[in-house]
């Protein structure tokens, strides 16, 4: 008889990773208890809480107290490309109302269709503070638009994204359309808002960060144990060169990709690097 030499954990974790593989767990599937995994593989509880603690680092499981432990639905993947969506979401303000209500960027970046999205958000009127104030380039108690967006896959219940969206108040007023979130979702979204009231958008920046969700955001977000949170600062200028919006955007690093393509200016004709 050969013998194991895989530390009692790491015997647990293969069975309940080859099971998980051959579909004998499927997502919703509740995993044996501790009791029964200990006597199955003749090891302590404790062995068995590291092999359960690895798949919920790792996003496979989730733990529901005082239920058990259940097969965790895949989060559904999101690729954001900045490079390309700006782009494709300028271009996109000029289209018809008809072709702007056939896809959104959500659905683009996840290759869902709207029927599997949900989408929620909420507008409020408020003040500016300092972070805000220095975001938007304005003075400290300006009134703003502030909307909050979700965006949730239906299938797996999950989060997609989640964001923060600060507009100066004196840019949107003259079309009250912009200030009710029952226009939501808006065909051609936020840069078509902006088209309405005469507003180009010339350029936009991001600044990543990447940070520990709060337990808020872990819980009502569904994000497992140990995984961070990309946070993107999302800066777009019009073409007089102000700031016409500020938008913090949270993504999930278990259910999201950030994709870039920075096109580079070509060597002039008999130009060399140097030695």
């Amino acid at each position: 008889m050969t013998r194991d030499y895989r530390p009692a954990y790491q015997r647990v974790l293969d069975d309940l990773q080859e099971r998980i593989a051959a579909g004998d767990l499927k997502p919703g599937d509740m995993v044996p208890s501790e009791g029964e995994l200990a006597e199955e593989h003749g090891i302590s509880r404790g062995s068995v809480r590291g092999a359960i603690r690895v798949l919920r680092d790792t996003g496979i499981v989730e733990v529901i107290r005082p239920k058990g432990t259940f097969i965790r639905t895949p989060p559904t993947r999101t690729v954001r490309e900045p490079s390309s969506r700006y782009q494709w979401e300028k271009d996109r303000a000029l289209l018809s109302r008809e072709e702007r209500l056939s896809t959104g960027a959500s659905e683009k970046e996840s290759g869902l269709d709207t029927a599997d999205l949900e989408f929620s958000a909420k507008y409020e009127k408020t003040i500016s503070d300092e972070y805000i104030s220095g975001r938007l380039g304005v003075e400290e108690g300006t009134q703003v638009l502030k909307r909050t967006y979700s965006t949730t896959s239906i299938k797996s219940g999950s989060v997609i994204g989640r964001s923060n969206s600060y507009i100066p108040l004196d840019i949107v007023d003259g079309n009250p359309d912009l200030l009710d979130d029952r226009n939501e979702p808006w065909p051609g979204g936020t840069q078509h808002q902006l088209s309405t009231v005469g507003v180009e958008v010339d350029s936009i920046s991001d600044r990543i960060l990447a940070r520990v969700p709060t337990v808020d955001e872990r819980e009502s977000m569904k994000i497992p144990e140990g995984t961070p949170l990309f946070v993107i600062e999302k800066t777009s200028i019009d073409i007089a060169g102000r700031i016409v919006e500020f938008s913090s955007i949270l993504l999930p690093a278990d259910r999201a990709e950030l994709k870039y393509s920075i096109p580079l200016k070509r060597w002039k004709k008999g130009q060399h690097a140097g030695n």
